[in-house]
């Protein structure tokens, strides 16, 4: 997808080393910025969410981000190590494929748009 221009904006158009790049589904970001649990399937979320259901938990991100993480700190820690999995399964390119680099270098600009 091309960025479209938009008034106040710059879009920088580059190419890089895929060596200095990370990709990562930008719904499994969601996931992550949202503070839930991030499932490994369709299974697992099920399982997941009985689990909260039968905890009385109505919202996971407060497991994170509220004081019901000191009540059930293996919910917690659950939620936080199931946010390594945004880094598995990037095989190819799709339309929620985002890239992010660490610097960008100026050899990398091929565009830059006002």
């Amino acid at each position: 997808m091309m960025l479209q221009p938009v008034e106040n904006n710059v879009i920088i158009e580059l190419e890089a080393p895929m060596d200095k790049v990370v990709l990562t589904d930008s719904e499994k970001w969601g996931y992550v910025m949202n503070y839930w649990y991030l499932p490994i399937d369709n299974s697992d979320e099920e399982k997941f969410n009985d689990e909260l259901k039968r905890m009385g938990i109505g919202d996971e991100s407060e497991l994170y981000r509220g004081h019901k993480g000191n009540f059930y700190p293996h919910l917690r820690s659950k939620i936080i190590r199931s946010w390594e999995r945004l880094f598995e399964g990037v095989e190819e390119i799709t339309p929620t494929t985002q890239a992010t680099l660490w610097e960008i270098r100026k050899e990398w600009v091929t565009d830059i748009t006002i």
